[in-house]
């Protein structure tokens, strides 16, 4: 009744992106972070750095971990890295906007411009670690 064909399709029409590979690449996001983190943490404590490094240091840290989530969860996936990044990106962005409502220290400001701007680069690094991941040659 079926044709070889058609459960060709329906093989291919199933999940472009998959809920584990995302998750596992925000976990992934969220450790390296945490440890990229740490390492400047140390490097400030050792050093006497100018206000503008540390300005630098601290949001490059945890979109190089966003960067590797990304890449994690596409890699996974093994298709789809556009769609897998931005997913992977929004669930980082999620922890981390929760993670900042919690710990507020009374800002009235619940959404900002600055808001929006680390959104777009939690994206974009997230996004590009899927275009790589997903394109990188795998060994046999």
């Amino acid at each position: 009744m079926y044709s070889k064909e058609s459960k060709r399709d329906n093989k291919t029409s199933a999940s472009i992106c998959r809920p584990k590979h995302v998750l596992i690449g925000t976990g992934f996001a969220v450790v390296i972070s945490l440890i990229l983190f740490m390492v400047v943490a140390l490097i400030m404590t050792g050093e006497s750095m100018p206000d503008s490094s540390i300005r630098v240091l601290g949001p490059a840290a945890g979109l190089i971990g966003v960067f590797i989530g990304g890449f994690v969860a596409a890699f996974k996936n093994k298709k789809s890295g556009l769609l897998t990044g931005v997913f992977t990106g929004l669930a980082v962005f999620a922890v981390l906007f929760v993670l900042s409502m919690i710990f507020r220290n009374g800002d009235t400001e619940f959404f900002s411009l600055k808001t929006l701007f680390t959104l777009l680069a939690i994206l974009l690094a997230s996004v590009m670690g899927g275009v790589v991941g997903v394109n990188i040659k795998r060994r046999r």
